[in-house]
């Protein structure tokens, strides 16, 4: 999973669009909730599978959630074009 592809599903949770995150923005800044965070982790498993991805008090920004992510998964350096997250409409299903 690329940073571009982390943020342009996020995005769809994010209060802004994914040109304008970066990996530095904590999360109550793009608007991201521990609900959002919940429901792009569940989409997140839809699209690749269960995984025990740990997010805790210390994930605060984009890149803690991406790192959070990566560490969970198997998905550094993982095209995810066309696999489903840059749809998260839905995504509690």
């Amino acid at each position: 999973m690329t940073e571009e592809q982390f943020k342009e599903a996020l995005a769809e949770l994010a209060e802004l669009p994914a040109a304008e995150l970066t990996m530095t923005d904590t999360l109550a800044a793009a608007g991201i909730d521990s609900i959002g965070i919940f429901e792009f982790l569940m989409k997140l498993e839809d699209v690749v599978g269960d995984h025990e991805i740990e997010v805790n008090h210390d994930v605060r920004s984009l890149q803690d959630l991406y790192d959070a992510v990566l560490e969970g998964t198997n998905l550094e350096g993982t095209d995810l074009e066309g696999a489903g997250l840059e749809n998260m409409d839905g995504a509690a299903g």
